[in-house]
């Protein structure tokens, strides 16, 4: 044994003790939700939180439009080959292996008006199911379009064929991605069309009105949000209200009257139409959250509402038109669990005003309009009913039959909600975090799930319960594959003996300080049996996890993979939350990170080592906007990307082919599907046919070929369930447009990639706005399987890329449809992070960005076009945080900046630096409650306080004497934030408001003017994919007059200002005189330009184009030919190396200019 190895077990001989034994049996029935479940107060909100850091580390949320974008180019992959039959024939088809009966999150449940027990259910991640017989079985209607991700669905009561799904979970959590929009389908579920709203984020509810099938109403959230509207079936909308619109409901029996719930504002009312809003709010209290508001359709002037209050259930009745509402049940903590963002519905019988029922942890009814209300479901008790409930339909012809979606599943009542009973058959959509797979039987696999235990099966259709709560990653022995080793939220391990029902924490030994991420890595070495543990420090078991003993000291970040090789155990890599990577290859005495080697700054999801060879290994990466997987074969002291050919979206798992001695042959498990490689990651494809559209978060392969001849590779999904495909020895492949994959949303003016593969080089790509009916050219003749596209500035949401052989006719593919946006006020340009929380920014006038660090000492100097790091200043003080907001005086270059005391409201200090990390000198700041906005205005400092009376105060930057001080114009709870000046006259804030100090529920920039300190004169939103960004830094860019924002979860922002410059030709039509006729797009342009010019005399000519600045300074002859016939020419200019800026192109012919265009650069 290895000394290292020798050292670990002696240390384990002198601190050994044996844990006493928990004699407990698997629960292999159904599982509910008291199954072995350790409980945690707000669980959701943890359990959603730990879910997306992954995908949006290091920004604050997912960048808009990813997962659609992703999609997009899958199905580019999929799509428009002439061959695509014969092609996608001789794939090998996923097939669901199960849970069919555990379940999982049901958002939003639609009854038939007149079918009895035909019901449409949208599931939190895996898309829309229907049922004609009660729930006894499901089928899946939605697996292959942009977002499986469901808020709410509606069907016409005049037509029930006709059904709209709004994508998009309306609540706060993100464990699944927002929607893609609004769909329709005409045909009772068989096929669905995008029809508009695609940069919403989520929708809460929709209604087709009984009086007129063309009026839809919705209400929408995180993204876009607000009331929207439809006279036309759906096919255009426009929105009169604007806000976080948690519940909306209507009045059957008049098109004009209707109700939205506001989160943490209040209840409005609508007697035209939705035209115009009043308040309806008398007797409600402060501190307003959530909101669920229905009316009583048999009785309209009567209304109920589940508010959550200062994070408690409050539920009010009004009985006239909500003019007035009273009290009518104030529930325990218990009733939300802190939940309520989460947790909250209100449903009222469509015959029966008096009985209502309300959704939180259970759901409480009641049959007497509301004076006594009684638990109906009890999951922490002694009820049949999982926890966390989300919706309840009553069958309108009969509604004593109700059906209830909620994180378990599906359930029925057929007596108006008393009691209730499991129709999960069938119903394939368990969120999986993890998986394994008992390699000495043909069918036995295990999965941690969300809420919904770990979970283990004898067959497809049976399947148990191993263990309670949310699981997460499990392991077979590979001595006794009757033993499971699993875990729990944060680390919590245990190991089970599912033949004996012995079960056992194995945790002595981890220090119980050392708290784990959510999902918190364990791998083991199979030659021995080693089992790997990480935390904030890396443990290793060699007894099956008896003893544990630090092999890796701990950091302040979290280990998030754990890598091991299997045929050196002295080779063990850690990847960790904010994208460092370390390796160790003497068993552990030295570790060395290997990150700075080329690897890139996102979540670390996987970490594979080869079995060929000791120094191979991979690396997934989760996130958004750069590559996903990279190889090193000398053990990370370099990396290669080998992802371009992959969709931009979240890696989570790789396998690569067991039987394949080159490592070359490798399977990628992503949010958006899986893919392979078969020449080391040159090209990547889409593996298999018929793979439902739900993130894929692990992969593993059955490899006994002694039981299981035929090579097999299964995947765990976090929304359907697991699945099974089969590998052949020779794998199949065709054109595929990979990127983009369908529902993206792009920016007008941004760079996006497209890639593809299979083609015959070289090939054209086009572009349409118009579902295909019209296409303009991106580039001809192009070699290679990628290109950056610089987006035009159109307004879209059937845009479509289409790749083509030109030498290969019958290789065409054609993508989904995808949005477009244009520039417009507070749109992302461009996003990075860094591996702190850059709270403050400022802007040195030159080329360099400062921003500090909430959580550690550190000032970062980065490159403020590509944000590299320039620069490192440790802060010389006696804390090691809380660092706010920060400016430079650009004339001395010294830099101020704020640090709190505390976070609790103690005052603090203003830190004076020269750029050089010297302390010039430091006193107590003036904003006395909760420092934070600090910005050089005409000499002096505008300081800024987040609380108390929220004041500015004008001071003297050398004393922090105060000179004079103004209210704030922004006053609403936690608001006012980092300030920055455009130099000459307005100020600019970012400004947040957390109702009762509670969730989120705005950021906005507001601008002022320096004359005028106490009056807003406007605002924009401050928005991504995500929803609302939680902003905290702000700073001009005096070059294009747009901003920096940084964000609280490590992210900075280049948004578009207040008065965004949109393109300088909003069409591609050639414009020109009677010589020649040209083009230049995208324009305003970052990067590149395409420049196309055609000459109309097609005599010999000699053709100059030549840039000069605004000022005419000159840039540079970019082309100089001669040219003899009237082919369109195109060249590619080069614009990185320009300011932003205006310039002019101009066009000679024969040494005589005979056209001048202008050309705007955006950094």
């Amino acid at each position: 044994m290895k000394k290292t190895l020798l050292i670990i077990l002696l240390g384990m001989l002198f601190s050994y003790c044996i844990y006493s034994q928990n004699d407990e049996k698997p629960n292999w029935n159904k599982l509910t939700a008291k199954s072995l479940k350790p409980k945690i107060k707000n669980k959701p909100l943890v359990r959603e939180l730990e879910f997306l850091k992954p995908r949006t580390y290091p920004f604050e949320s997912i960048p808009e439009g990813a997962r659609v974008k992703a999609i997009q180019q899958v199905r580019k992959m999929e799509n428009g080959s002439k061959n695509k039959v014969q092609l996608l024939a001789s794939q090998p088809e996923w097939k669901n292996i199960g849970p069919t009966q555990v379940g999982g999150r049901v958002k939003t449940v639609v009854h038939h008006p007149t079918l009895q027990g035909t019901v449409y259910i949208g599931a939190a991640a895996g898309g829309i199911w229907k049922t004609t017989n009660f729930g006894s079985t499901w089928t899946p209607l939605f697996d292959k379009e942009n977002s499986l991700s469901m808020g709410a669905l509606a069907i016409d009561p005049n037509n029930p064929d006709i059904l709209y799904a709004g994508t998009g979970e309306a609540s706060t959590n993100t464990d699944a991605y927002l929607g893609s929009g609004m769909y329709r389908t005409t045909d009772a579920g068989n096929s669905w069309n995008l029809i508009g709203l695609s940069k919403v984020g989520a929708f809460s509810k929709v209604y087709v009105h009984p009086l007129n099938s063309n009026v839809i109403y919705a209400g929408a959230t995180k993204r876009e949000n607000g009331f929207y509207k439809s006279t036309d079936a759906g096919n255009t909308w426009y929105s009169t209200y604007t806000g976080s619109v948690t519940d909306l409901t209507i009045n059957p029996n008049n098109l004009n009257e209707l109700f939205i719930g506001v989160s943490g504002t209040g209840i409005f009312f609508s007697s035209d139409g939705g035209e115009n809003w009043v308040e309806r709010n008398v007797g409600f209290p402060t501190g307003l959250g959530r909101i669920s508001v229905q009316l009583a359709p048999s009785n309209p002037t009567t209304l109920y509402t589940l508010m959550e209050v200062n994070s408690f259930a409050r539920i009010y009745k009004s009985s006239n038109y909500g003019v007035s509402w009273y009290l009518s049940y104030s529930g325990a903590e218990s009733f939300f669990n802190g939940q309520g963002w989460f947790d909250n519905f209100i449903e009222v019988h469509p015959s029966n005003p008096n009985i209502v029922l309300a959704g939180g942890i259970d759901v409480f009814r009641t049959s007497n309009g509301g004076t006594s209300w009684t638990n109906t479901t009890d999951g922490y008790g002694v009820g049949n009913v999982h926890v966390d409930q989300h919706s309840a339909n009553f069958f309108p012809q009969n509604p004593d039959i109700v059906f209830l979606g909620n994180d378990g599943g599906m359930y029925a009542s057929n007596n108006a909600g008393v009691t209730w009973a499991d129709v999960n058959n069938g119903l394939e959509i368990t969120q999986f975090y993890a998986m394994a797979i008992d390699k000495s039987k043909k069918n036995m696999n295990y999965g941690g799930t969300q809420d919904n235990g770990t979970v283990g099966n004898t067959s497809n259709t049976t399947w148990g319960n191993v263990a309670g709560g949310d699981g997460f990653s499990v392991i077979v022995d590979p001595d006794n594959p009757d033993l499971i080793y699993g875990e729990y939220y944060n680390g919590s391990l245990f190991k089970i003996n599912v033949n004996t029902g012995t079960y056992k924490s194995i945790t002595k030994g981890i220090p119980s300080t050392d708290e784990g991420l959510w999902h918190s890595p364990l791998e083991i070495f199979e030659n021995e049996g080693y089992l790997y543990h990480g935390r904030g420090a890396l443990y290793v078991s060699i007894d099956k996890g008896e003893y544990w003993v630090e092999m890796a000291k701990g950091t302040a970040n979290k280990i998030s993979a754990i890598g091991v090789s299997q045929i050196d155990e002295l080779v063990v890599y850690c990847g960790y939350n904010n994208g460092d990577v370390t390796i160790t290859t003497d068993g552990g005495e030295n570790w060395n990170k290997v990150s700075s080697n080329g690897l890139i700054n996102r979540y670390v999801t996987s970490i594979v080592c080869s079995d060929n060879n000791p120094s191979t290994a991979f690396v997934t990466y989760s996130g958004f906007g750069t590559p996903h997987v990279y190889k090193t074969t000398n053990y990370g002291e370099s990396w290669q990307n080998i992802s371009d050919g992959l969709p931009d979206a979240p890696c989570n798992s790789l396998v690569i082919h067991p039987y394949k001695t080159d490592d070359n042959t490798l399977f990628v498990a992503s949010d958006v599907g899986v893919f392979c490689t078969i020449d080391g990651g040159q090209n990547w494809f889409p593996y298999g046919k018929n793979l439902p559209r739900s993130p894929i978060v692990d992969l593993s392969f059955h490899t006994n070929q002694i039981i299981l001849p035929q090579l097999t590779l299964r995947a765990a999904t976090h929304g359907r369930s697991m699945l099974e495909v089969e590998v052949p020895d020779e794998l199949i492949v065709s054109q595929e447009i990979t990127s983009p994959a369908g529902g993206e949303i792009y920016t007008g003016g941004t760079n996006q990639r497209i890639s593809w593969w299979g083609f015959t080089s070289p090939v054209r790509i086009e572009y349409s706005t118009d579902d295909g009916i019209n296409w303009k050219i991106i580039a001809e003749n192009v070699q290679g399987n990628y290109l950056l596209w610089k987006v035009p500035n159109a307004q879209t949401f059937l845009a479509r890329v289409r790749v083509s052989s030109v030498v290969a006719e019958s290789q065409i593919v054609v993508s989904n449809t995808f949005t477009i946006s244009p520039i417009e006020r507070g749109a992302i340009l461009k996003q990075t992070g860094v591996n702190v929380i850059p709270y403050g920014i400022a802007y040195d006038g030159k080329d360099g960005i400062w921003v500090t660090s909430f959580n550690s000492k550190q000032l970062l100097k980065l490159n403020s076009e590509n944000f590299s790091m320039e620069k490192e200043i440790i802060v010389d003080s006696n804390v090691d945080s809380l660092f706010t907001d920060i400016t430079i005086n650009r004339d001395n270059g010294l830099l101020y900046f704020h640090r709190m005391n505390n976070t609790g409201g103690g005052g603090g200090y203003v830190f004076v630096y020269d750029t050089n990390g010297t302390k010039i000198k430091q006193y107590t700041s003036p904003a006395g409650i909760y420092p934070i906005g600090i910005e050089f205005v005409d000499g002096n400092l505008v300081i800024g306080d987040r609380d108390g009376e929220r004041m500015l105060k004008i001071t003297n930057p050398e004393t922090g004497e105060v000179l004079s001080e103004y209210k704030n114009p922004y006053q609403k709870t936690y608001g006012p934030r980092g300030l920055c000046y455009d130099g000459k006259q307005y100020l600019y804030q970012v400004c947040t408001y957390f109702p009762g100090g509670g969730s989120l529920t705005e950021a906005v920039a507001i601008k002022f003017d320096k004359d005028d300190m106490t009056n807003e004169i406007e605002r924009m939103q401050l928005e991504s994919n995500d929803g609302i960004i939680n902003a905290r830094g702000i700073e001009f860019d005096p070059r294009d007059d747009n901003f920096w924002v940084t964000d609280y979860n490590g992210n900075i922002y280049k948004i578009a200002g207040f008065n965004p410059l949109v393109s300088v030709e909003n069409n591609f039509n050639y414009l020109g005189n009677e010589t020649i006729t040209a083009d230049i797009f995208p324009n305003p342009a970052n990067d590149y330009s395409t420049i196309l010019f055609k000459l109309k005399n097609v005599d010999k000519n000699h053709v100059k184009i030549s840039v000069t600045s605004v000022f005419g300074e000159n840039i540079g002859i970019i082309f100089d030919k001669y040219i003899i016939d009237d082919t369109q020419q195109s060249l590619s200019f080069d614009t990185q190396m320009l300011s932003s800026g205006v310039y002019f192109v101009s066009f000679s012919i024969n040494e005589k200019v005979e056209l001048t265009k202008r050309l705007v650069i955006v950094k």
